[in-house]
């Protein structure tokens, strides 16, 4: 007997109501007496400073003080963990939000959120700005990957440790 795998599940633009429902019904959390949803955030519960960084590269270099808070990361391990990441993402359910940073009209900035958990995603949409209309002026889209369950390699990828923060602004991508 051959058994073939559903293809992962891709959630795009679920609401606040439906994403709850999802992290209750996954295991993520469970509603408080006043139906507020709690989570366990797990080891990262905080900042992490020797774990962000920014893609070191031409366009941004000389814009940047570079330091313990600005710490550079090399291009090419950038692209490397980002299709990593976004294969880990991609084998997987997952949670798509279109957003936006800003709700004016010409100066917003679209950002599209990928989440592996239902939780995270909600908490971009309350961090974000839910437009009526996604990026109405087609302008270039930012792109949040959130892989809570993927761990770096520090060897491999150039990462302090088995969980990073990247900004890769040039590529609009975090």
């Amino acid at each position: 007997m051959t058994t073939t795998q559903a293809a992962p599940q891709a959630h795009v633009n679920l609401s606040s109501a439906e994403l709850i429902e999802r992290a209750v019904a996954r295991g993520e959390g469970r509603l408080s007496a006043n139906g507020a949803l709690v989570v366990n955030t797990g080891l990262r519960t905080g900042r992490s400073p020797k774990d962000r960084y920014i893609v070191d590269e031409p366009s941004t270099r000389d814009s940047i003080d570079w330091g313990s808070v600005n710490r550079p990361f090399d291009a090419e391990k950038f692209s490397a963990l980002w299709a990593r990441v976004e294969d880990h993402l991609g084998n997987g359910e997952h949670f798509i939000s279109e957003l936006h940073v800003g709700s004016d009209a010409t100066h917003y900035l679209p950002v599209r959120v990928t989440t592996e958990t239902a939780w995270q995603n909600l908490f971009g949409r309350t961090m974000f700005v839910r437009p009526l209309a996604y990026n109405q002026a087609a302008k270039e889209e930012w792109t949040i990957l959130n892989a809570a369950g993927f761990e770096c390699d520090p060897n491999r990828d150039g990462t302090n440790s088995d969980g990073c923060v990247i900004i890769n602004s040039p590529s609009v991508k975090c």
